[in-house]
């Protein structure tokens, strides 16, 4: 029973009042502590629903915290899968190099949207160990702009420690924070290289790298102020879908690269099979317009093809130029060792069994070489103002060619232009292995015809044979390819410039022959031939005018 009820049901057994009154009131004391007692029973069962719900109502909003949490989870999750499919989609849609720049934009522009802020650019690095350098294909976020740059990392201390620790292999990571006046220093170091000056780094606190391997090439992001953790990580997550990008940059760049080299290869077929036909030496100048042709084939633009052979006993290099569209005109010059701006270098290059030589002429050794090229009748472009001419030099056994441009050329060009001379070598070796032989054929022809005229000669008993002899020697003469139209041998009559003339000529009917005694009379071509028989002259040739022929 509830204490104060006690206590009053206490002071009623004590009061004056009747058995009748007591047990009236002790009953209602009864029935108030039945209704007290219900009711502390209700407040308890109410206070422990009150606990229940409460406990009730905070698992609830926890179980939703964390579903909300999951759902946020998971529709950043799916934002994040949607940005990499976006890459994947254009990583798939290469066709070219080139659109490695997209993949970089692309990258660039999803982490916009997965709010990463203060992006500078998104880059890849694609290594060439050999040559010290790397192709960049970059997108600059607030520029909006793209860039494809061969750069070199060994001028300069961050430069070097980046690239060495990407070539280190597949999973390593380059980070590092530029801060303050560093990157005051920073831009002053890229000014002198041939990388985008990005103005926005003038007002710039910090400049931030962040680099991953996946070998041969890396990924890369800067910034304007450092990443977070979960930003970073977020990054990271990019890679696999770039490594897709570069599975597809290799496949593409080795697809371009089979179609070049068939190019390339066909082109060599063409200048190897058009020195192969050559017959003379003067036909060098149609080979170095195919050699001009192949070029610009190629997607080069020469000014200038040469094909150059060393006549070193002689000092001399002989020259067969091309100039002007299509290679033409086709020029020939012999030209002296001694010209010391272009050639004594090339000759001394070719001496020591150089494969090439780069040659850049400016200013004054510009001038004097224009000079002497003029003297030998050579004409300048007249279509440009030329303040520079850069040489490019292939060489090989017997002499070069040249490659003559008014920029320097990539280093591609050079080796193209190596591979040409290595081809046209073994042709015009062999060329010049077929005029051996033909001049020894020839020389055994001609000796042969000597035996043959000879040999009637001496049978020669009477003078009237003569006619046989002379003969024999237009038969011979025909033979070896010396067109003529009459043969004859003129006796010269004792103490009389008078002749006898044995004649053999080409006529309708055949050969023709006869003997006819020519009296002296004042006639250029008798002056000349008694002339050279009084003076003892073996050999002489002399062309005279139509008219002096006929008066004769």
């Amino acid at each position: 029973m509830n204490q104060q009820l006690s206590n009053i049901e206490l002071l009623i057994q004590q009061s004056a009042l009747t058995d009748e009154e007591k047990q009236k009131l002790l009953k209602e004391i009864s029935n108030a502590d039945k209704q007290w007692n219900i009711l502390e029973f209700k407040l308890d069962q109410t206070e422990k629903v009150k606990k229940t719900t409460s406990v009730l109502l905070k698992e609830t909003i926890e179980e939703l915290e964390k579903k909300r949490k999951d759902v946020e989870a998971q529709n950043k999750e799916l934002e994040i899968q949607n940005a990499l499919e976006r890459v994947r989609a254009v990583a798939l849609s290469m066709k070219e190099p080139a659109d490695m720049l997209e993949i970089c934009k692309t990258i660039s522009q999803q982490l916009q949207l997965l709010n990463v802020k203060e992006i500078r650019n998104v880059q890849t690095a694609i290594f060439y160990e050999g040559k010290g350098t790397y192709m960049n294909y970059e997108y600059y976020a607030k520029h909006d702009k793209t860039f494809t740059t061969e750069t070199t990392y060994t001028n300069n201390e961050i430069h070097n420690a980046f690239a060495n620790q990407m070539l280190k292999g597949n999973g390593e990571f380059f980070i590092t924070h530029i801060k303050g006046d560093e990157v005051k220093d920073w831009i002053a170091y890229q000014k002198t290289t041939n990388v985008f000056i990005d103005d926005y780094l003038n007002t710039a606190s910090s400049l931030n790298y962040y680099w991953f391997s996946l070998g041969a090439v890396a990924l890369g992001i800067s910034t304007y102020e450092p990443l977070k953790e979960e930003e970073i990580n977020l990054f990271k997550r990019f890679l696999k879908v770039f490594e897709l990008s570069y599975t597809r940059y290799l496949d593409i760049e080795q697809a371009i690269a089979q179609a070049r080299e068939a190019k390339i290869e066909a082109a060599l077929e063409r200048v190897r099979a058009r020195t192969m036909a050559m017959q003379k030496s003067d036909e060098l100048a149609d080979t170095a317009a195919i050699l001009f042709s192949q070029f610009k084939n190629l997607g080069y633009e020469p000014d200038r093809i040469t094909i150059g052979i060393m006549q070193e006993e002689k000092h001399i290099l002989e020259l067969w130029a091309t100039s002007g569209d299509a290679g033409e005109p086709r020029q020939f010059y012999q030209l002296p060792f001694n010209e010391p701006h272009v050639l004594a270098k090339c000759v001394k290059a070719w001496k020591e069994q150089k494969r090439s030589l780069v040659l850049d002429l400016y200013g004054q050794p510009l001038k004097e070489y224009t000079k002497f090229w003029k003297s030998f009748g050579a004409t300048q472009d007249t279509r440009r103002t030329i303040d520079q001419v850069v040489f490019n030099f292939a060489f090989f056994s017997k002499g070069y060619l040249g490659f003559i441009s008014f920029e320097h050329v990539p280093p591609l060009t050079i080796e193209l232009l190596e591979r040409f001379a290595g081809v046209f070598d073994l042709t015009y070796t062999r060329f010049l292995d077929l005029q051996k032989a033909e001049a020894q054929a020839k020389e055994a022809q001609i000796e042969a015809a000597l035996e043959k005229v000879r040999s009637r000669s001496l049978a020669v008993y009477k003078s009237d044979e003569f006619n046989e002899v002379i003969k024999v020697v237009f038969e011979k003469l025909q033979e070896l390819g010396i067109p003529m139209t009459s043969a004859s041998i003129n006796v010269f009559i004792d103490g009389s410039k008078d002749t006898d003339a044995y004649i053999c000529g080409s006529g309708e009917d055949g050969l023709t022959l006869s003997h006819i005694r020519l009296i002296y009379f004042d006639h250029p071509i008798a002056n000349d031939r008694y002339d050279a028989h009084k003076r003892g002259i073996d050999f002489f040739t002399k062309t005279y005018s139509a008219e002096e022929k006929n008066s004769f």
